[in-house]
């Protein structure tokens, strides 16, 4: 990779809690990862989009599980145009992983665990080829009467943007609108 734009570092500097100085040597040693480290969490997707534009095409697939998996929130900054934008730079790797699960159709079942705190279900991108991680994600904040979900779906392996597992999460990104909703299960509290 080619040294990083100085745009780049302008832009995340912005966000950084680091000095000056040691969000420099960062940007000089070329490690976008320890740069994104750098910033909070809460800022970290709101930076992606920032400098996506200026990113080369080679690291922002990259780039992006790097800052998704680090977020805990506010992914609706992810814009349309951004979503499409991965899923044509997806690794062809992604859809051979995919198509070890896949039916004879191309689809997969995917599951998402929803609680009170979680994006709502037709704006989330993270689901899961793991019931019982959805599971757990639907139990995770369940206090008193509140109430977990977890969805099941069924998409198209070409119409997901990416899947990662590095949290031991068989995490899948996808848009909703390419989602065939197949049923929910709702959990409370034993």
């Amino acid at each position: 990779m080619d040294q990083l734009q100085p745009i780049i570092f302008y832009l995340l500097k912005y966000y950084t809690y680091y000095d000056e100085d040691n969000f420099r040597e960062l940007y000089v040693k070329n490690d976008l990862k320890g740069m994104f480290f750098a910033i909070h969490k809460r800022d970290v997707i709101q930076a992606y989009k920032d400098v996506f534009q200026y990113l080369p095409d080679d690291i922002k697939y990259k780039a992006f599980f790097n800052v998704y998996t680090r977020a805990e929130y506010n992914f609706k900054a992810l814009t349309i145009k951004i979503l499409d934008a991965l899923k044509k730079l997806r690794p062809d790797s992604v859809i051979q992983e995919l198509s070890k699960y896949a039916d004879d159709k191309g689809y997969i079942t995917i599951y998402r665990g929803e609680c009170t705190k979680s994006t709502p279900v037709n704006k989330a991108l993270s689901w899961s080829l793991d019931k019982d991680r959805a599971e757990w994600f639907a139990r995770r904040f369940l206090f008193g009467d509140n109430v977990g979900y977890v969805y099941s779906a069924k998409v198209k392996i070409n119409d997901v943007i990416g899947y990662y597992n590095g949290r031991d999460e068989s995490e899948v990104i996808v848009r909703y609108k390419y989602l065939m909703l197949i049923s929910s299960d709702e959990f409370k509290i034993a």
